[in-house]
């Protein structure tokens, strides 16, 4: 290693006729380029509105001090019906040498996404320790091809091209976007019941959802999978709900990144307490005519609240009187909304 890139002189002293001579030879030690050791770490984008996060590229060797590397990172046109190359595809599996394979990745990847020249073993991207380099820039959804090319030094003034060079093909995708939505199934069903009910489906982004019915604090927050989903709340009290839901990775229903959360608002109405008027008077209610006897009733003058049925005769509901306050000994009827007479009763 030490000799790499420094001239080597090589002597060859021969003798004729007594007369000693002496050849010099200077030759250069130029290793192999190093190579990706690796396929390279993609960082794809987390979610649909985001881009990704770049990658990392590992070397078989360290990068020597008298090496410079390159990148092209090259994608093909959004509009091209090129078909991505494959990493199995190389030149020697098609049949290729190199300037022909060459012609090929840059006749399919048309469109030069980021140029990187000079990486030595300096550059601060580069980590010698892991014999990396990393690319944090953000990368839009597409197919890509990693070019690297470079050069070696070798008397310190020129720089001579490294003719072998490496290839890396990949996609980048963004989940699906999540898409959510929430709406009331059930509003209370009696009085302070709160037995109201929401449905939540979600699709698209990646892993669980988590849900929220208000406010922004996602800690402990429920989760279902997308196979749950639509998943229905039950016991729900009455009120207006703000719902939002998340995937995993904590990505939202947004179309674009900086567009408002979306919510949707769900209300769960309350049901009135049903309460009735019994307006008292000298002939209501009316008492038993005589004891034992079961002549007495009860005007009820209206009732409000609840939720009436409905038939051909009207708004009514059903009614029961516990006879003494006894469970098993009742008088049942039909109750309308604008008044009516429960007869019969006992003392």
């Amino acid at each position: 290693i030490n000799n790499i890139g420094k001239p080597i002189i090589i002597r060859a002293v021969y003798q004729s006729n007594d007369n000693p001579s002496t050849n010099a030879l200077s030759v250069q030690f130029n290793p192999e380029p190093p190579r990706m050791s690796r396929a390279p770490e993609i960082i794809q984008p987390s979610c649909s509105y985001t881009t990704a996060g770049g990658f990392e590229i590992y070397l078989d060797r360290a990068i020597y001090s008298n090496e410079v590397l390159n990148i092209n990172l090259k994608n093909i046109l959004t509009n091209s019906t090129d078909e991505p190359l494959t990493n199995k595809r190389t030149a020697d599996e098609l049949k290729m040498n190199k300037d022909e394979y060459l012609a090929l990745v840059n006749r399919r990847y048309g469109n030069v996404a980021e140029s990187i020249f000079g990486i030595t073993s300096t550059t601060p991207q580069y980590d010698a320790s892991k014999r990396s380099y990393r690319y944090s820039k953000d990368i839009a959804e597409g197919k890509y091809a990693i070019i690297i090319s470079g050069e070696q030094n070798g008397n310190n003034t020129k720089l001579k091209p490294i003719c072998e060079l490496s290839y890396y093909f990949f996609e980048i995708n963004a989940p699906d976007r999540v898409e959510f939505a929430a709406k009331h199934i059930q509003n209370e069903q009696c009085y302070d019941s709160k037995d109201g009910r929401i449905e939540i489906s979600a699709s698209g982004g990646t892993g669980t959802y988590s849900y929220i019915l208000n406010g922004n604090n996602w800690s402990g927050a429920k989760t279902f999978t997308a196979a749950q989903s639509p998943i229905v709340l039950s016991n729900i009290k009455p009120g207006t709900y703000s719902i939002q839901v998340r995937d995993s990775k904590g990505c939202y229903d947004l179309d674009v990144l900086g567009d408002p959360l979306k919510t949707e608002k769900v209300v769960i109405t309350t049901k009135q307490q049903i309460s009735h008027t019994i307006d008292r008077s000298p002939t209501n209610p009316i008492h038993p005519s005589a004891p034992r006897l079961s002549d007495g009733a009860i005007t009820i003058t209206s009732i409000s609240g609840g939720t009436p049925k409905n038939d051909v005769n009207g708004y009514f509901m059903d009614y029961v009187v516990l006879l003494n306050g006894s469970t098993t000994n009742t008088s049942r009827g039909r109750a309308t909304i604008n008044g009516f007479t429960i007869d019969g009763l006992p003392k």
